[in-house]
This record gives C-alpha cells, sequence and structure tokens, in this order.
C-alpha cells in the first residue's frame, strides 16, 4: 500500500529457501545459523511442500493464467512455520485471456546467469520447438521432485551452459528410466510423465496433487490443518480429538512448525481451547527444554491471560475446562519453565484456579501448589496464595475440598517463616467451621509439621501455651 506520504509494505518471516534446506548455502552469511548444519528434510516435509507447489502452480496457471519460468529451488521460500511458497516472479510470462499462448523469449547467453531461467529445470521445449507454457511449469516441478530425493541434483547438470542443455534436452528423449529408482516407488510413474519430453503427457498442478502419493496419514493433516477455516467447530472439535494418534507419527520440526502454530491460531476461540490444549501439551512433552520454551511456552501466555468470563456468557464451561487442562499439566509447565517466567506468567494462572468456581479445578491446583511453593516469594504467598487458600477452606461446602486445603497448608509449612505461621496459619486453623474427624486429623498434622519445621525454628513456647494447646484440649 502507498500514498503520497508512506510506502506500506507486509513482510513475512522466512527459515530460507528449498535450495537452502538441500544442502546450497552460497546466499547464507557466515556463520552460518546452526539450524541448517546436516539439515535434512522429512519425508511428510517433502509429501506435503510438494502439494503447496501444486497448490501455488494451479492458481498461477488457471487463474493468473501466468507461466512462472523460473520455478528452482532457490525460487520457493519456506517460511518460519515450514509452509512452502512461491518467489523468483521476476523471469514470469504473462498469457493470453484463455491461457494458451505464451510469448517467447529467447535464453540469452550475454547476460548473467542468474537473470536467465535455471536451464537445470528447463523444459526441452525450450529450445526444441521455441515455445512454452504452463506444462513446461510441470517439468521444472518435476525436476525439484528429483532433485529432492537425489541430494539436491537434478536429472542433468547443465553449469549455466546453453549447449549442453540442448544436449541434455536431446538425451531426454531416450531418458533411462532406471535413473529415476531414487524416487518412491508411488511416485516415481507420475514423475515420470513430468519429465517426458512431451508436453501434452504431463499432468497439470491439480492432478498431480491427487496421485495417491499425497494421501498418507500425514500429508492429509497438514492439509487439513491448513483448511480448518472453512469448518464449524463441531468438525474442527472431531479433528483434534483425533490429532493426538497423528503428533504421535510425525517428526518433532514438524509438530512444532507446523502443528503448533495451526493450533495456536485457536486460542482466540474460547470454545475451541479445551480441544487444543491437550494436543499442545503432547507436544510439549516430546519437545526438549528448548524446543518448548522456543516455540510452545510463548504460544501458551496467550491461554494463560484467559480471565474468569462475565455472567451469563457462554464461555464460562469452556474456561473452566481450559484451568482444568492448565492444572493437570501443571507439573509439565513447571519442570520445563525457567523460574522467571513461571512467577511471572504461571502464578497467575494458578490464582485464577484458586479463585475458580469449580471444586475439580481447584483441587487440582492445591495439589500441584506446594510443589513449586519454593519459587513463590513470601510476599505472594502471604498475600495472594494463603488468602485464597483461607477462602476456600471457610466457602466450601465440600469436604474433600476442605481437607484438600489443609493438606495443602501442611505441605507449604515448611516452606514458611515463623510469623506467617503465627499470624497466617495458626488463626485459620482456629477458625474452622467443622470438626469432622478428617479435618481434625489434617489440622493435628499441620500443628505437627509446624512444631518441627526447620525453617521457622518451631513453634514458640509462648504460642503453644496460649494459641495451640488451648485450641486442642
Amino acid at each position: 500500500n502507498y500514498s503520497r506520504d508512506s510506502l506500506a509494505f507486509a513482510t513475512e518471516s522466512c527459515y530460507g529457501s528449498l535450495a537452502n534446506c538441500l544442502g546450497f548455502h552460497d546466499n547464507i552469511s557466515q556463520p552460518m545459523l546452526k539450524e541448517f548444519e546436516d539439515y535434512k528434510l522429512f519425508d511428510v516435509e517433502i509429501r506435503y511442500g510438494i502439494v503447496q507447489l501444486c497448490e501455488g502452480l494451479t492458481f498461477l496457471h488457471n487463474e493468473v493464467k501466468l507461466f512462472h519460468r523460473n520455478l528452482c529451488p532457490e525460487s520457493i521460500i519456506i517460511n518460519s512455520n515450514g509452509a512452502w511458497k512461491l518467489s523468483g516472479f521476476e523471469l514470469c510470462i504473462q498469457g493470453s485471456a484463455d491461457g494458451t499462448n505464451y510469448p517467447f523469449r529467447e535464453y540469452d547467453g550475454n547476460i548473467p546467469p542468474i537473470i536467465n531461467p535455471p536451464l537445470d529445470y528447463m523444459a526441452p521445449e525450450y529450445q526444441t520447438t521455441k515455445s512454452y507454457d504452463t506444462q513446461s511449469d510441470m517439468f521444472a516441478l518435476g525436476m525439484i521432485i528429483y532433485a529432492l530425493y537425489n541430494h539436491g541434483k537434478t536429472l542433468y547438470e547443465c553449469h549455466d551452459n546453453y549447449s549442453t542443455f540442448i544436449k541434455m534436452s536431446d538425451d531426454l528423449k531416450a531418458m533411462n528410466t532406471t535413473k529415476l529408482s531414487i524416487l518412491p516407488a508411488e511416485v516415481r510413474d507420475h514423475v515420470k510423465m513430468l519429465l517426458s519430453s512431451k508436453p501434452e503427457l504431463r499432468p497439470d498442478a491439480g492432478q498431480f496433487s491427487k496421485v495417491p502419493f499425497f494421501q498418507d496419514v500425514g500429508t492429509k493433516t497438514l492439509e487439513y490443518l491448513d483448511s480448518l477455516f472453512q469448518v464449524d467447530n463441531i468438525q474442527r472439535s472431531m479433528f483434534y480429538k483425533s490429532l493426538p494418534q497423528v503428533i504421535d507419527k510425525l517428526p518433532m520440526r514438524v509438530n512444532l512448525q507446523r502443528i503448533a502454530s495451526a493450533l495456536e491460531l485457536e486460542f482466540i476461540n474460547p470454545e475451541m481451547i479445551p480441544f487444543v490444549l491437550p494436543n499442545m501439551f503432547l507436544i510439549a512433552e516430546k519437545a526438549s527444554n528448548e524446543e518448548y520454551q522456543g516455540y510452545i511456552f510463548p504460544k501458551l501466555k496467550q491461554v494463560f491471560k484467559i480471565q474468569k468470563p462475565p455472567a451469563g456468557s457462554g464461555a464460562s464451561g469452556c474456561i473452566m475446562q481450559t484451568l482444568l487442562i492448565l492444572m493437570r499439566n501443571m507439573n509439565l509447565m513447571l519442570t520445563k519453565t525457567p523460574p522467571e517466567d513461571i512467577k511471572q506468567h504461571i502464578l497467575p494462572v494458578v490464582y485464577n484456579a484458586l479463585d475458580a468456581e469449580s471444586s475439580q479445578v481447584q483441587e487440582l491446583c492445591l495439589a500441584i501448589i506446594p510443589s513449586f511453593a519454593h519459587l513463590i516469594d513470601l510476599q505472594a504467598m502471604k498475600y495472594c496464595i494463603l488468602p485464597r487458600i483461607k477462602k476456600i477452606c471457610f466457602e466450601t461446602i465440600t469436604l474433600s475440598v476442605r481437607v484438600n486445603c489443609l493438606i495443602c497448608l501442611g505441605k507449604l509449612v515448611e516452606s514458611l517463616d515463623k510469623w506467617i505461621i503465627i499470624d497466617e496459619v495458626i488463626p485459620l486453623l482456629q477458625s474452622i467451621p467443622s470438626r469432622e474427624p478428617a479435618v481434625l486429623m489434617a489440622i493435628l498434622g499441620i500443628i505437627k509439621v509446624a512444631m518441627s519445621s526447620t525453617k521457622s525454628g518451631g513453634l514458640p513456647r509462648e504460642i503453644l501455651a496460649t494459641k495451640v494447646i488451648p485450641f486442642l484440649v
């Protein structure tokens, strides 16, 4: 977009070109990023990447009537989410309105190769009939597929020499099919058709994307993820319920770049979060700490910010389910999250869980608080955690919740200083409104721990004499 005063354009974060991923790093500044060291494309990345190229070519050829003319690994960009996208349109040719005629441009050997079409991916009709059309792009696609399975090397290499290209084009008419043996068997015959010296025998992009080679579970899952915005919540929820079976089979890089990024888009929809979040935690469980902190945790922060909905809101039940899932996975998050991020982002989630109306959420929260009590400073413990536990303990009508409040307190006593125990815990015990056996046993347990606590040095004798013993008697 532009005006008289400004020029604005949108950019997208890119990982690199397909050529970079195939081991060609001449255009990358040194020192090279460690991500490109020993980089290897996974089978599902190749399959779905080709499908994405076919989708792009279908649009170019059918809707825009455009012949790319520069299709090669260098002109295919892979973004930060792992999606393959066409670029390098500086050599494209606009066809006629009906897409049947494309003005021919001779290869010019007097200009630098970088501004000429890549000879290694150029269709033979360029020199045999001095013509081309969109089927010439399909030849280039076939050569790219061959290079993907041949360590980046094409069927023949011209080294920017047009005379070599002419010879190789002639040789293509009698191509030895054993050269295609490096390709997977289920796609070999289809690529052979793409590399045919006769353009009319090559399938178009739409036809090629429908071959059985691209119907595996991993490829169809990634394809469905990219089209989820077109279906309703019920269909999406059913898909997310079955997604764990696929996540287990996909490489971690695909799970992080493709699956997790697609799941993140659902975080703006509270109704879908309970279906999405278990999948995100499944990926987090399999990820290393570095992968979790780089890819998963930044996405989870959006869920942490969800607050209690207004009264009567239809999202109330979904938010309770979301808190329940967060509590069930709290140990996982505590294990992989740095201490500073726990204080800044995870503790507020705990506060929200303690304030929740669901006793199930509250009990889960009470069970996990002691496991990270050492990360909570005394001010937060005194003014945020203990008052909430006290409120739950007094207001709940469920015996198990009250008992769990006391058990949680008993585990926290070891991390509390003497004055917090004296000022907050002992008065709380004296005010408990019920005397069921389970409650009394929990109270006695807290007092016993408080008396032997190494951090607080136990309870002073005057407190025992004036508050604890009279209360017990």
